[in-house]
């Protein structure tokens, strides 16, 4: 019978995201100062399109982990591999970031030197594509591989039936059946309408798909991702024992 508070999509949205944390703090220390089982989940999606993806991760990379529960999203993955890459997918891989957002990323990272990169009308070449990465620190490519590459990308409690992850998953399949493709990209429309029951019966709390002004709760699964880096406001949710108690959106 945990409490959990499960954020939505940032995007680089520093200030949403610093305004939706503090209203947390101030709810738990509230309603919950006599729990130890209260847990903040972030669903992923923390970098691109946004201006402030750098101190996002920054943000991120300082909680207590044993109150925060950090999962990633496709849009970690897709940057992680532009970090990653070695000279003969380095073209491939930028471009897919780029087209996601990826140039606002880096334009956090650059604090208003001037790069390549930056010029729409620049043709990319394999000297300025590696000189970017240079941007990012080691701290925060550690702190991407160790989201994708050492943990599992979902967080699942057994006892309250609930199963958070990034983008969701292919109800016809049971857990041990998803790829991970599944929990970073999937948007299987018997999810999203929720016309068909997933087969191992959990609430699936997930971001990935912005679904409006307000949180969806559909059938069994619930969507977090109010567009907060199109206009919207970020929001959070908050389940007792399983159960949506209330919502909270930045200002």
């Amino acid at each position: 019978m945990a409490v959990y508070f499960a954020y939505g999509d940032v995007h680089g949205c520093l200030d949403q995201l610093l305004d939706l944390y503090s209203q947390t703090q101030q709810k738990i220390e509230e309603e919950f100062s006599h729990r130890q089982d209260v847990f903040v989940v972030f669903l992923g999606d923390y970098v691109d399109r946004g201006p402030s993806s750098k101190s996002v991760l920054e943000f991120l990379i300082q909680l207590d982990p044993d109150r925060h529960i950090v999962l990633p999203g496709n849009h970690e993955e897709v940057m992680l591999d532009y970090l990653t890459a070695d000279e003969d997918h380095l073209l491939r891989t930028s471009g897919v970031w780029f087209r996601n957002g990826g140039i606002a990323t880096l334009a956090s990272y650059a604090e208003g030197q001037s790069h390549p990169v930056f010029n729409p009308h620049t043709r990319y070449d394999l000297a300025s594509l590696a000189s970017a990465r240079a941007l990012v620190p080691e701290d925060h490519k550690a702190f991407l591989e160790k989201l994708l590459n050492n943990r599992l990308p979902y967080w699942k409690d057994d006892e309250d039936q609930l199963f958070f992850v990034h983008a969701g998953i292919d109800p016809s399949k049971r857990l041990s059946e998803q790829s991970h493709e599944d929990f970073l990209w999937s948007r299987d429309p018997r999810l999203l309408d929720g016309s068909t029951k997933w087969i191992d019966e959990y609430l699936v709390i997930h971001g990935h798909t912005p679904c409006g002004d307000q949180p969806l709760m559909n059938g069994n699964r619930i969507s977090v991702d109010t567009g907060c880096c199109y206009g919207g406001k970020l929001s959070a949710i908050c389940l007792v024992g399983g159960v949506v108690t209330s919502v909270l959106q930045s200002s």
